[in-house]
């Protein structure tokens, strides 16, 4: 880029638009991440404005077909299953050809596939994790119409952002980071290459009062141990107290009995800027991978 940015920076900017080349050439110098995001993002003539339709056109025949998919799993942030997303595409997508439109857009980078570890209901399921695309969707679509008309006033993102909307996407878009970073993520929890990664989710059954409980990344490892990932995005070291102990221990709890595993269970923690040292952290969390890692700074 040629731009010397923080590695705080360079995350809200990767969480917009990923790290493709050619929308990290038009970043000016001497710009702030906001800054930068306002000008490419939140104008009549911002370079993010109309890139969403143009994307796929110029990747994918029949580009709507692929939008549509893109739409539903952006509805569904946990991933849906094959044989479901079919369905919901309908009788036309069923089969082959819809089983080759998602593999064409995960060699394209903007899903994920992957098998849940102990689930029910067996086979691959499908995450959005396309930065861009996951941004677009979520800020710039619901008002292109009134950017393009140019009645957006400077500093509408700066405005969005410490609101619940924002760190609700913030969480999301740093966990999609996080999936396009896998490499990094293994080499910085000493873990080998044939440690797989996967997710796992566990729903209540109504009327049970039983808790429901999601793993958001978790490594199946060949030496008898699974690795727990807990994912979190936030400006400041992250505090572990009392409180978020007991909703790690009740994840790892609900994690052991309905799986049955017999594994070693190691907690580790994947946050942006780390995590404050206390008595908490010491005795709960194994490692710790922050943007330093990712980013191999």
């Amino acid at each position: 880029m040629g731009v010397n940015l923080s590695n705080q920076h360079l995350l809200l900017i990767y969480m917009v638009m990923g790290g493709i080349p050619f929308y990290l050439s038009k970043i000016k110098k001497n710009r702030s991440a906001t800054q930068i995001i306002e000008e490419l993002a939140f104008s009549s003539r911002a370079l993010l404005l109309e890139e969403f339709e143009n994307l796929f056109s110029s990747l994918f025949d029949e580009s709507s077909s692929y939008i549509q998919i893109i739409r539903m799993l952006a509805e569904h942030h946990e991933g849906i299953g094959k044989r479901t997303l079919l369905e919901m595409l309908g009788k036309s997508e069923v089969g082959g050809a819809g089983t080759q439109k998602l593999q064409a857009l995960a060699d394209t980078g903007f899903i994920m596939s992957f098998k849940p570890l102990y689930h029910k209901k067996k086979g691959t399921y499908y995450r959005l994790i396309d930065e861009y695309t996951l941004f677009y969707l979520k800020w710039i679509e619901p008002i292109k119409d009134t950017l393009s008309a140019e009645a957006v006033e400077t500093g509408c993102w700066q405005a969005t952002q410490n609101t619940p909307r924002w760190y609700n996407w913030q969480g999301y878009a740093f966990e999609a980071v996080c999936y396009k970073h896998l490499r990094e993520i293994r080499k910085a929890l000493a873990l080998l290459p044939n440690a797989m990664p996967s997710t796992w989710r566990y729903i209540s059954t109504k009327g049970h009062a039983e808790s429901g409980t999601q793993i958001d990344l978790l490594f199946d490892r060949q030496d008898d141990a699974i690795t727990l990932c807990e994912i979190k995005c936030t400006d400041q070291p992250f505090v572990i107290n009392k409180e978020y102990v007991d909703i790690l221990q009740q994840k790892i709890a609900i994690f052991k009995a309905k799986t049955k595993t017999r594994k070693q269970l190691f907690m580790t923690m994947i946050s942006a800027n780390g995590i404050k040292d206390n008595y908490y952290a010491e005795h709960l969390i194994q490692k710790t991978v922050t943007l330093d890692d990712l980013f191999n700074t």
